[in-house]
């Protein structure tokens, strides 16, 4: 017979077993299916494929190829000389560019979260990842960060795809993020999920409130399937904790020591020249207040990139002020139950919805633009991101919002273009094989009609997107 303390623990663990169980059952039961529909099929790889006379930016510099031909073979860019020269031999796929169309580099979102459905606050969605994977190729994106989610559904995601088992860019992903105790997303989640699930992030989430804590989140992080580290410094609500800067200095020496980089997500000025001075990779987000001339400087001396994530931002503030209206990308791949919760009028509940209506209001447009222009402008490299899916952010379709609001504040494409491929590219790799169009490169390629130069808006009249050779099918909505 099992000695009583052996009983006694063994029935506690089988009642922990049934109330972890309920509490799924729970989660479960409390969250709709979103309706969504296929938006992407990959052919197969073109053993040679041809785009005939062709504009292309090479994402070597800010320089664009007038009457190019480029070759693509089993997956792979093999040349890129001026039209006019003879064809490969043996069967050959033709894409005719006219001398009209412009080839660039896939596009690059440094900033997602696959795992997210990107629904209001008030509605609670099952969402199956394999929906934004597509809506991203869709767009024309074909590599993404993912910067906070599970890391072993994430590397699950990412090895189907490079397999061609699942249609979507390539994956470069975080585990979760590492924030203070009591800091952001904590006391959103807690607002805006249902219970329990808002509460159970707390035990998902690592926290830590001192160096030493801060050391050892990341060791465990650095244990995980994952290709960074992310770590929070901000106040969402104004009034939460957020992580200090003997803290989070030890989180950047820790990632490096582990060999990995270090994103950051700020919210304010201060913080963001504190994570930038302190080692920080990448900024994840830009500041919401308005830079001081010493704080561009300071950003500038440091070198480090910031993704903007416009698009998030003001999506997020027109949506509580009742004006959001989504874009015709948005329109052909987000499903309507999302879209239709937060458009015009409708969107003005998230105005009352703690802590993000708050959080709404206190975004200014003229100073979010004010930043890109003046980071720019003082020679700071910036990336580009969406953090979707959230609600005024989607897949796809918020990475063209995001170049054009940063276009609309004073950013040259060819800069945007820039930070959407091969200076991204860059940050994961040391020598990426993607992110330009050169010889020996994966062949991820985006084909649209016109000239980004005059008309940004020429990003999303797509004519082909390629991921690694294989010529995407972009579906209609049923």
């Amino acid at each position: 017979m099992l000695p009583r303390w052996l009983r006694r623990a063994l029935w506690l663990l089988l009642l922990l077993i049934l109330a972890v169980a309920a509490l799924a059952l729970r989660i479960a039961c409390s969250f709709e299916t979103l309706p969504v529909w296929p938006l992407a099929q990959l052919g197969p790889v073109e053993p040679q494929l041809v785009f005939r006379d062709v504009r292309v930016f090479p994402a070597t510099g800010h320089e664009f190829l007038e009457h190019q031909d480029v070759l693509v073979r089993a997956g792979r860019i093999a040349a890129l000389t001026p039209t006019g020269g003879p064809l490969p031999d043996g069967p050959t796929r033709i894409i005719e560019g006219n001398g009209t169309q412009t080839l660039l580099p896939g596009l690059i979102d440094a900033h997602v979260h696959l795992l997210s459905s990107g629904g209001a606050p008030w509605q609670a969605y099952h969402f199956a990842p394999e929906h934004n994977l597509e809506a991203h190729l869709y767009a024309g994106v074909t590599t993404v960060f993912d910067l906070g989610g599970f890391p072993g559904q994430l590397e699950e995601l990412a090895t189907k795809v490079e397999s061609g088992e699942l249609p979507g860019p390539r994956i470069f992903h975080t585990g979760s993020p590492i924030t203070a105790p009591g800091s952001h997303p904590l006391p959103a989640a807690q607002a805006l999920l249902p219970w329990p699930a808002g509460q159970l992030l707390g035990f998902i989430i690592p926290t830590a409130a001192t160096p030493a804590e801060a050391r050892a989140a990341v060791a465990a992080m650095a244990a995980e399937p994952v290709d960074y580290v992310k770590a929070i410094c901000e106040h969402i609500p104004a009034e939460s904790p957020a992580m200090d800067e003997a803290t989070l200095s030890a989180a950047i020496a820790a990632a490096h020591e582990h060999g990995l980089k270090i994103f950051v997500h700020v919210g304010d000025a201060k913080q963001a020249v504190m994570a930038a001075q302190a080692g920080a990779d990448v900024l994840a987000h830009g500041p919401r207040d308005r830079l001081s001339p010493e704080q561009v400087a300071a950003l500038a001396r440091t070198g480090v990139p910031i993704v903007m994530t416009m698009a998030g931002w003001l999506g997020v503030h027109e949506i509580g002020a009742g004006t959001y209206e989504p874009s015709a990308l948005d329109r052909a791949i987000t499903p309507p139950e999302l879209l239709d919760a937060v458009t015009g009028g409708a969107g003005r509940r998230l105005d009352v919805t703690p802590p993000i209506g708050a959080m709404a209001r206190e975004v200014d447009p003229a100073v979010m633009r004010g930043n890109a222009r003046v980071l720019y402008e003082a020679g700071v490299p910036l990336l580009i991101g969406t953090d979707s899916a959230l609600p005024g952010a989607y897949p796809g379709g918020g990475l063209h919002e995001e170049l054009r609001l940063l276009h609309a504040a004073g950013v040259p494409v060819s800069e945007l273009l820039l930070a959407a491929t091969s200076r991204a590219a860059a940050i994961v790799a040391a020598q990426p094989d993607f992110g330009r169009v050169a010889p020996g490169l994966a062949a991820d390629l985006l084909l649209v009609e016109g000239d980004p130069r005059e008309d940004i808006g020429a990003l999303t009249r797509i004519v082909k997107v390629i991921r690694a050779g294989r010529v995407v099918q972009r579906l209609d909505r049923p």
